[in-house]
């Protein structure tokens, strides 16, 4: 017999309840793309701050759709950004690795979003 696998993000919704779990898919949508773009604008500008507060923001929300890949990279993005004269090579490399992750999980939260709204 398979183990069943829950799906976080389904977890949520019957959680919060239809009505409320389309107010916070909403809010979640909105969170993750702030930080897909807070991310690519630290990321152009330098600002290590920035990009600290962003990826800590991603580890957050990746931890709560169960993204434990992308939590990860967060984690290894925000230690990079912690570092004195981090290694832009492996900082852009990490990003892209995130961008990568983080466009699917935008995508399954507005199809959850989609299917709640009325």
């Amino acid at each position: 017999m398979a183990a069943l696998v829950s799906d976080p993000l389904q977890d949520l919704v019957r959680m919060a309840g239809p009505a409320a779990a389309a107010e916070l898919f909403a809010r979640f949508d909105e969170d993750l793309q702030t930080t897909r773009s807070g991310l690519g604008r630290a990321a152009a500008s330098g600002d290590l701050a920035a990009l600290r507060g962003h990826s800590h923001v991603l580890m957050a929300l990746a931890g709560t759709a169960g993204e434990a890949e992308l939590q990860d990279k967060a984690q290894r993005l925000n230690g990079l950004a912690r570092t004195a004269g981090p290694d832009l090579t492996a900082l852009k490399a990490l990003l892209g690795e995130i961008d990568s992750r983080i466009a699917p999980l935008i995508g399954r939260v507005q199809r959850i979003a989609g299917e709640l709204s009325p």
